[in-house]
Order: structure tokens, then C-alpha cells, then sequence
């Protein structure tokens, strides 16, 4: 493997490795101070999305469910960290595309809320929408926070360049 694609590779996986564990903390934080246990949300999700639970009251914290949930987020957070880390090094080879990455991150953004909007709507009755769209924020935060750590010196570039 060349070294730029085990560069891209390991950013994008670490990347989505953050964004994945700020959400897990923030909903273990979120549980906590609820008076729940610290894998309620993952339960709900888990159940609301995968075994069909229409009922909060019925919810069963049980493996199956929290499994299901984290794996399927774990593997969204790194696909998406891969992709923003391929196309953050696509931008640094060619700074004329920054304007079409830009609108992918900006795009991904809205769909990301739109999709919160769907889902959120199946299960509104299992977890609060707006605590949904707090963890997508914190997601972003940290996924996004690490890329432009990693690729801090972009933006200076592009505005040199457009000087």
C-alpha cells in the first residue's frame, strides 16, 4: 500500500473512531444524568431500529440491540471518516476542487439532519429527537474537529493561493 493511501486509511478510521466515541460518551453522559442506565439510547435505538419496538415501556436493555446499534454507527462513523479524509487529501493535491468538497460536507450536513428528521420520527417515542440531533453535532465536532487538526495548514494554502 502507498504510503498516502495508509495516510488516508488510518485518518479516516481514526477519524470515525472519534466522531463514533464522542457520540457513545455523550449518550453515556446523557443516560447518566437521566437516571438510566449508560446503555439506554443504545438499547432503544438498537431495538426501535432493528427488533421493531413501537413502546419505550417494553424496552429490555439486552445485548442483541446494543450490539446492533453500535455496530451499525461504528461502521457509518468510519466509512464517513474515510470518506472526509480521501477527499480532505484529495483537496491538499488539488485545491481547485475545494469549493465541490466544501458542498459534500455541506451537503452531508443537511442530509445527515434530514435523515436525524426521518428517523427521528420513528423513534421520537424511544429517544428524544432533539438529543438525536445533539449527538450528530458532537459526531461532526469530533470526526471534523480531528481531520482539521490533521489537515490545519489547508486552509492557509487556499488562501495564499487565491491571493
Amino acid at each position: 500500500m502507498k504510503p498516502e493511501r495508509a495516510e488516508v486509511l488510518l485518518q479516516g478510521l481514526v477519524a470515525g473512531l472519534i466522531g463514533y466515541l464522542a457520540v457513545a460518551v455523550f449518550f453515556l453522559i446523557f443516560n447518566l444524568i437521566g437516571g438510566q442506565s449508560p446503555l439506554h439510547t443504545a438499547a432503544a435505538l438498537g431495538s426501535a431500529l432493528f427488533y421493531g419496538l413501537d413502546d419505550p415501556a417494553q424496552l429490555v436493555i439486552e445485548p442483541g440491540p446494543i450490539i446492533a446499534f453500535n455496530g451499525l454507527h461504528l461502521m457509518l462513523s468510519l466509512v464517513a471518516g474515510m470518506i472526509a479524509s480521501w477527499l480532505l487529501f484529495e483537496t491538499e493535491r488539488h485545491h481547485f476542487i475545494w469549493y465541490f468538497v466544501f458542498f459534500v460536507f455541506l451537503a452531508g450536513f443537511v442530509y445527515s439532519l434530514v435523515a436525524i428528521g426521518i428517523i427521528g420520527a420513528e423513534i421520537a417515542h424511544v429517544v428524544p429527537w432533539w438529543s438525536v440531533l445533539v449527538a450528530n453535532i458532537v459526531w461532526i465536532a469530533g470526526l471534523g474537529g480531528y481531520l482539521w487538526f490533521q489537515h490545519r495548514g489547508l486552509v492557509g494554502a487556499l488562501r495564499r493561493e487565491e491571493e
